[in-house]
């Protein structure tokens, strides 16, 4: 048997003040590389050639003759020199994922973090290395105020000042929890990228303590694979000691933990389960009762299979089933909502109590009047267990009680209970462990979700869109404001709402990827006094979004005053979850930004290539084509996915859209990280 050997190479990489990056060969130190204007930030990077070095070098000694004196050249070299927004900071080529073996050349310019990926590629030059890079869709601000100041000015450059000690803001790393390798970028916005299993590189955000200064792996026996890292702590830093969880796959785009229950789950943390069951029962009505028929079948007959639900919760500590919570249901008994709401009550300082409500559908077959449950449940605490310390909670049922229609969607609306049953939509007020109904309001076929606001609330039907309801307490009436009444429209399937201080509109998803967004208008005439919601934008993102969330804009990452922060966080951002697991966001954005990107919008499509082919216009453009809507789009609404497509190109590319927008490329880059910033999930 015969060992092959690899024998190893040494090279050393320098970035010069003229924007060059050139590649030595260890010892002799032979020019093997080197990258002209990478300062520049080019999409692509490659060797020069040597007739390319010799007209450059030709063109800087013509500019230099036409200087008038010596001073002069001196000037413009100088000037040249300390253009800080164009000076190299920092590089790094770092080889990440299996045995180290995808170089990843890592850089900081203009208090930007930019990636290249290595590739090989033939070069004609003898002796040169054989190899191309190719920018990567990561770009990372290192700075945590605007690029540009209140005057529309630049800022002075916060990363690689000359009056400051320059430290190292890129640390490669070995060996960090499941993390085989990676690299650590501090700073106020710190990030860690580790090459994914299948090949791409993913950039996950760490900034829950604040900027950090200084980091490094830590391995002891008491936190094995884990790291330090310096933060500041009011006047001083404080030194931390911490470790990555290991149940965590960090080669994701979003950290993610794999729980296996075995049934499908259908709820989280309040955790609602089915199972398939076969079943060999049929329930008919014999004089009014309902009766079981049971149907015996040998072995080989396949008996058709039902949903078992049941309840459990789960704890955040270890991610398992508390012990003895599960809660039953009975056979054909379908949950169809669970929910936490927040009713009324006299026992608590501030009016409120929370609940889990579930409501379920009894579907026994065609012969049987189809009815549901209503179940309030607490979740309390008691004395946990000897050796299971999350048995400290369980589940007390406060009511139970059979309704005289399907319950089809639960919500609390300013602390009443809101209940969808079929094509009535009932509220509820819940007292002495009773709900009174306090009035309804017939809808159109099935209400699948409610949404509540305050006093409001959106109701989506499964086949007739969305409608705006009011509850009024002092009359206890329940009524209609406003509905989306197109003809022809595609199946809904979630909705919120976008909250944007004192405005108020309204997002709907159906069953073919389209995200409407609506306002309530009675001024104007399209709306017939308000009777109609007016429907702004319609986009198609290619993905079924089955799931809303609206949270409080982040505002932490962002430099504000009190009152600018106040303003910010009240403009709200809506979370989506889609079918094939990914998610994002819905926010709106300010009059200046959304004009800036607006029009960046249009343009940016001659100056980058399309994606798979596909114009973005025509791409992103409802489903069924309908002209008139589609022509709304860009008036309303900002594809994010495109304009920040705008950060990864290069600085003559930006600096030529953005005078084509009649603006600085910093307030563009300026209004995309704000917009990233106050959506972050963390």
């Amino acid at each position: 048997m015969r060992l092959l050997s690899v024998d190893p190479t040494y090279w050393l990489m320098a970035a010069r003040e003229n924007g060059r990056l050139v590649i030595y060969s260890l010892p002799d130190m032979t020019l093997v590389y080197q990258i002209r204007k990478f300062n520049g930030m080019p999409e692509f990077l490659h060797d020069i050639s040597a007739d390319e070095d010799e007209r450059e070098r030709k063109e800087q000694l013509e500019k230099a003759s036409r200087a008038v004196t010596t001073d002069n050249v001196e000037k413009e070299d100088h000037q040249e020199t300390i253009r800080m927004e164009e000076r190299i900071v920092e590089a790094h080529l770092i080889g990440m994922g299996i045995n180290q073996g995808r170089p990843v050349l890592m850089a900081v310019v203009d208090d930007l973090l930019i990636c290249y990926e290595m590739y090989a590629k033939s070069n004609k030059q003898s002796e040169h290395l054989c190899i191309c890079f190719r920018r990567l869709p990561h770009t990372v601000p290192l700075r945590s105020t605007p690029f540009t100041s209140s005057d529309g000015t630049r800022n002075e450059v916060v990363v690689g000042k000359e009056t400051e000690r320059q430290k190292q803001l890129i640390v490669p790393f070995e060996r960090i929890s499941s993390v085989l390798n990676g690299v650590f970028v501090i700073g106020s916005e710190p990030h860690m990228f580790v090459m994914g299993a299948w090949g791409g590189l993913m950039k996950h955000s760490l900034s829950l303590d604040g900027s950090i200064r200084a980091f490094t792996p830590f391995n002891n026996q008491n936190v094995l694979n884990g790291m330090l890292y310096l933060i500041d702590k009011g006047q001083g830093q404080e030194l931390r000691i911490a470790k990555l969880q290991t149940a965590f796959d960090y080669e994701l785009p979003y950290p993610t933990m794999k729980i296996r229950v075995g049934t499908t789950v259908n709820n989280v943390f309040a955790v609602v389960t089915s199972v398939a069951t076969p079943c060999n029962k049929i329930w008919v009505v014999v004089n009014d009762d309902k009766q079981i028929e049971v149907h015996e079948k040998s072995d080989e007959f396949v008996l058709p299979t039902i949903q078992q639900y049941s309840l459990n919760l789960y704890s955040p500590e270890d991610w398992a089933p508390v012990p003895n919570t599960e809660m039953g249901f009975g056979e054909m008994e379908v949950v169809t909502s669970c929910e936490e709401v927040a009713l009324r009550s006299e026992s608590t300082l501030s009016g409120l109590q929370p609940y889990l409500a579930i409501g379920t559908i009894n579907n026994y077959g065609e012969e049987v009047l189809v009815r549901g449950r209503i179940v309030l449940a607490e979740i309390i605490e008691v004395v946990p267990e000897p050796g299971q310390p999350t048995s400290k909670h369980r589940i007390k049922v406060i009511y139970d009680k059979e309704q005289k229609g399907p319950v089809t969607a639960l919500c609390a609306m300013d602390g009443y209970l809101l209940s969808g049953m079929g094509q009535k939509i009932f509220i509820w007020s819940f007292k002495d462990n009773e709900l009174s109904g306090l009035s309804f309001l017939d809808m159109h076929y099935y209400i699948n979700q409610i949404i509540p606001l305050r006093c409001i609330a959106l109701a989506c039907d499964i086949q007739e869109s969305i409608s705006l309801v009011r509850f009024q307490e002092d009359f206890k009436a329940l009524s209609i404001v406003s509905r989306d009444e197109r003809l022809g429209i595609q199946a809904p399937m979630a909705a919120q709402f976008v909250v944007d201080g004192n405005h108020l509109g309204f997002l709907l998803s159906d069953e073919c990827g389209n995200v409407h967004m609506f306002n309530y208008a009675p001024e104007t005439k399209e709306t017939f006094g308000g009777d109609r919601l007016l429907l702004r934008a319609a986009i198609n993102i290619g993905t079924n979004i089955n799931s809303w969330v609206r949270v409080k804009g982040h505002t932490s990452h962002l430099n504000l005053s009190h009152k600018e922060t106040m303003a910010a966080s009240q403009q709200m951002t809506s979370v989506f979850g889609s079918l094939d697991g990914s998610f994002g966001f819905v926010r709106p954005i300010s009059e200046k930004s959304f004009r800036r990107l607006h029009f960046l919008q249009q343009f940016i499509s001659t100056a980058v290539p399309q994606v798979a082919g596909l114009n973005p216009k025509g791409a992103r453009a409802a489903r069924p084509l309908r002209p008139t809507i589609n022509a709304h789009n860009p008036r309303h609404m900002v594809d994010g996915d495109v304009v920040e497509r705008f950060l990864h190109l290069s600085t003559a590319d930006k600096q030529e859209l953005a005078r084509r927008l009649g603006a600085s490329r910093y307030h563009i880059i300026d209004d995309i990280f704000q917009v990233k910033r106050m959506a972050s999930y963390f």
